[in-house]
Formats: C-alpha cells, structure tokens, sequence
C-alpha cells in the first residue's frame, strides 16, 4: 500500500463529513425559514385577537356582566284585559287562534277585537314561540325554552291617520307664522295619531333618558312599554323593566319642570309677516 492510498483514506471521512454538514446545515436553514413562515403569522394574530378581546371586554364588560348574571323572571302583567308576556294558553283565551306556522314560531291573530282603549283596531297579532319570553329584559331575547311555547309581546293595528286637506288649511292658515301642524280635529278617522294622544293624556310619556326606544311610550308604576309604528299605525305592548321605566318617567318628569328658555323667535317672525303685509 503507498503513502498516497494512506492518504486518500485518512481524507475521506473529512470530506464525508463536511459534505453532510453543510446537508445538515442547508436543511437547518430551510426548517428555521418555514418556523418563521409558520410561527410568526401565528404570533401576530394572537396579538390582535388578545387585543381586540381586551378592547371588547372594556367596553362590554358591564353588558357581558349583566347577560352573565341569572336573569330575573317576570310574571303576565294584565293592560286593560291582554296579558303580556303570556303563554300558549293565555294567547288561545285571548282570542289568539288563528295561527299560521313557521318553521321557527306560530303567528297568530284576532279576527275580531273592537275597539282598545276607546281606539277602532283593525287587527291584533303575537308570536308564539319557544323562547324564554319570561326573563326581565331591555334586549332581545336569546335564551329559548325548547318544547313550551310563548309570547312576549302583542301588536295592535290602529291604522294610519287620515286628515281633511280644507280643514289643515283653514286651521294652519289662520295661524301665520307657526308650524303646519295635523289637528286631531280635522281627522277622518281615529287611528294611530289618536291613540298617541290618548296614551300621553293618560300620562304615558316619551323616553328621553336613552333607555327605551325612540317612538315607544312608558308610564310610572306599569312595567310595560308601548312602542309606535307610525307608518302603518301599529302598537307594540311588551314588558319593560319597572326599574327602567322609573328612571324614564324621572327624566321626563325632571325636563318638563326645568323652565324653557325665552325664545322671541316667535315673535319675530310673526313681525316679519305682518310687516311684509304693510
């Protein structure tokens, strides 16, 4: 065996084995490429989620607190001879059994109502339902009570109002300088207009507090509120908290007896209309 032989197979492990290494290394550098490929994209969504849900927990925190806690149960309330909320059975003694089904409820009217509150109805309708229209609530409800079947509100169809052109005109033109306004005494007809101002003559206010709806009605002591469809002269009767509606009735109470500042708006323009007159 010669020297160079001997030295070929002293070399051979080394250049093996740097062969392999830079093998090892390239593939070392491919995986930790892909790693930040992978886990990097990973840690900047958790970022923005763990961000979001701090965001969304500091605002909802009370809500989420409130929707959390075991909410409180209310019984029917009695509002001039329909209950609300009430069940399958309040609904059928009421009159409720026309029903029509859906795959989610059953919609049911009242042929024949009369008259509500010294108002004409032209139709009364619920839903029945398997929510858990019992819970003491402002929002909607979300919780459902598989197999009973509920309402939680009664709607009652007034019908639009209907006025006599001559007579606004007579009216409106009589008084320079005010807004056009529809007097309840050129109506044509009751309607919803005419319940409106049968609810506020009875003390039955608007919420002006943020707790209610904007065209809903509320009334110290009665856990109900009345919400008004002017287009097509509906009312919606549902419960409502007492609690609430005692905060609503206070903040009305308390912008009623604040004195009005002098405006002599008025007055001005009704100086400008008799001075283009002269």
């Amino acid at each position: 065996m010669t020297s160079q032989d001997n030295h070929s197979r002293t070399q051979a492990p080394s250049h093996v084995s740097g062969r392999q290494a830079r093998k090892s290394s390239r593939w070392l550098g491919r995986l930790m490429a892909l790693a930040v490929l992978v886990v990097w994209p990973l840690v900047l969504v958790g970022f923005f989620i763990s961000s979001c849900g701090e965001e969304r927990e500091f605002f909802d925190e009370p809500l989420m607190r409130q929707l959390g806690a075991r909410p409180d149960r209310i019984t029917s309330y009695d509002f001039h001879g329909l209950m609300v909320p009430g069940t399958k059975e309040d609904a059928k003694r009421l009159g409720f059994s026309d029903c029509s089904a859906n795959d989610a409820f059953f919609y049911c009217t009242r042929p024949r109502m009369g008259k509500f509150l010294g108002v004409e109805v032209r139709a009364a309708s619920l839903i029945l339902d398997e929510m858990d229209n019992f819970i003491e609530t402002r929002f909607s409800i979300q919780k459902r009570n598989p197999g009973v079947f509920s309402y939680r509100s009664i709607q009652i169809e007034f019908g639009p109002t209907f006025y006599d052109t001559d007579c606004l005109n007579k009216h409106n033109k009589e008084r320079p300088g005010h807004a056009w306004v529809r007097l309840l005494e050129c109506r044509k007809n009751d309607g919803i207009d005419y319940f409106k101002y049968l609810l506020q003559a009875d003390g039955w206010v608007n919420d002006t507090s943020g707790r209610g709806r904007v065209d809903a009605y509320y009334k110290r002591g009665i856990p109900l509120e009345i919400e008004v469809g002017i287009v097509n002269g509906t009312a919606n009767i549902r419960p409502f908290p007492l609690k609430d509606v005692e905060l609503i009735t206070q903040a009305q109470a308390q912008a009623a007896s604040t004195p009005a500042p002098h405006d002599d708006s008025q007055a001005s323009r009704e100086k400008f209309v008799r001075s283009m007159k002269q």
